[in-house]
């Protein structure tokens, strides 16, 4: 009943808004409309009146609301309730509520089985059997098992081995000196071909040859004076000069100022060797005379 008052009370500043709207109404339903009002607020019956004129303006339902109840409201058939709110509604013009569909129900969420918990096994606590002690002469009796033999470990570098240097190019050394060439003896320099007297510290040195040909050289502190060729074919002349012929033996003559020097001198034979030929090695100053002396005495045997 007080939720039907309080309703009620909260409808009625509707009806005064919607009272424009409401003019539209036929007067008949609206009587009924404002009779239903009437014991809803727990108001006698309004009187029957004889004019058949228009029905006099409803009362403010302010001054309606604040009359206090004449008594206890009879309770309300509940689709006549509903039907006056939809009257009410309809008179503040809004539109016809809608009915309820019938709600599904809701789905229940299967819950997933717990998994059994396997308990962990826990370690015995009983006290480990006791070990038989035997007695020293069986124990020194019994053979003690052959352990296998444990290889060493080998231990591997995880150093990165680095790449081998580059040598750098030795310094060529240089070729050991050949021995000095030993000079001919007395004995030798008379088997030879020509006749030739050398000072003291001068050596006869045979050097390389050809076929049927031979190469010395006259030496002193390992210096070359000057060279003979005996063989077949010289390569007379070396020198530019003046050729002079005396007693058999060609010379090639230069001239330095008033000074007259054979630089070179070609022996020609009929037997072997065919050509012996003298050429000086020193250029100028003292060696060159001294050459100069020593190629004057070469005589062909």
């Amino acid at each position: 009943m007080k939720a039907a008052i309080v309703a009620l009370s909260l409808l009625a500043p509707l009806a005064v808004v919607a009272t424009p709207a409401a003019a539209q109404q036929d007067p008949d339903e609206r009587a009924r409309i404002e009779e239903l009002t009437r014991r809803l607020n727990g108001a006698p019956p309004a009187p029957q009146s004889t004019a058949p004129s228009r029905p006099a303006p409803a009362p403010a339902p302010q001054a309606a609301a604040s009359q206090p109840l004449a008594g206890p409201v009879a309770r309300q058939d509940p689709e006549e309730r509903a039907r006056i709110e939809e009257l009410t509604r309809r008179l503040n013009g809004a539109p016809p509520r809608a009915e309820p569909g019938p709600v599904a129900p809701p789905r229940p969420t299967p819950t997933p089985a717990p998994r059994p918990v396997e308990p962990s096994p826990r370690p015995s606590t009983s006290a480990p059997a006791p070990v038989a002690v035997q007695p020293q002469s069986q124990r020194q009796s019994q053979p003690r098992p052959a352990q296998p033999a444990q290889e060493a470990p080998v231990r591997r570098s995880t150093t990165t081995q680095a790449p081998a240097a580059t040598a750098a190019p030795a310094t060529p050394r240089p070729a050991p000196s050949a021995p000095a060439p030993q000079g001919l003896s007395a004995a030798e320099r008379a088997s030879l071909s020509f006749r030739i007297d050398l000072p003291p510290g001068f050596e006869l040195v045979e050097g390389r040859s050809g076929p049927g040909a031979h190469v010395y050289s006259a030496r002193k502190a390992g210096k070359t004076y000057l060279m003979i060729y005996a063989g077949p074919s010289s390569q007379f002349p070396i020198y530019d000069g003046e050729q002079v012929t005396v007693g058999g033996r060609i010379s090639v003559v230069t001239t330095e100022g008033p000074r007259r020097i054979a630089m070179e001198h070609l022996f020609q034979r009929s037997g072997e060797p065919a050509e012996i030929h003298v050429w000086l090695m020193a250029q100028d100053g003292a060696d060159r005379d001294e050459a100069e002396r020593i190629a004057q005495t070469v005589d062909p045997r």
